[in-house]
């Protein structure tokens, strides 16, 4: 199967793309669940650990942003973001089905955090993740890969 996107370090040329696509993907969101924000606040969360942004590209264009923190115990997909007009294409399913392969090579979890009223949740469902802990407007998930699933079931059977 092609994959229909690649990704790229991010750099300083691309924060008003990163800007522009927060305000599209994020701020009907963050209004439903009563989070006002000014712009200011919105560049905060784009340079954010800009070290580990990466732009989704369909072709040579940029559609979206991946930021992926790597930890010794799990990885944490602390954004990922695809222009309205690209989603419902499985590319944000692809990228996260590219890191649960990369954690399940390394035996390691994943975690996120989503907004309660982000239809994303549901995909991040479809997926595995399974909610741990509720603030009053997000979900803190986590993917346990199978193969920390598959040495869990070996160790209890053991008993």
């Amino acid at each position: 199967m092609d994959k229909d996107y690649s990704l790229r370090k991010a750099n300083s040329a691309d924060i008003e793309f990163l800007l522009e696509l927060r305000m599209e993907t994020m701020e009907e969101h963050l209004k439903n669940a009563n989070i006002n924000l000014t712009i200011d606040n919105h560049r905060e969360r784009v340079l954010h650990n800009f070290e580990s942004a990466k732009i989704v590209l369909n072709k040579k264009e940029r559609i979206g942003l991946l930021k992926l923190l790597e930890h010794e115990t799990h990885y944490e997909i602390e954004q990922i973001q695809i222009q309205k007009k690209h989603q419902g294409k499985g590319i944000g399913n692809k990228i996260i089905k590219g890191i649960i392969k990369k954690a399940e090579a390394e035996n390691i979890s994943i975690k996120l955090s989503v907004l309660k009223n982000n239809k994303a949740q549901h995909l991040y469902e479809r997926l595995g993740f399974k909610i741990v802990s509720k603030s009053d407007d997000s979900y803190t998930m986590i993917k346990k890969t199978d193969s920390i699933e598959s040495k869990k079931s070996a160790t209890s059977n053991k008993g």
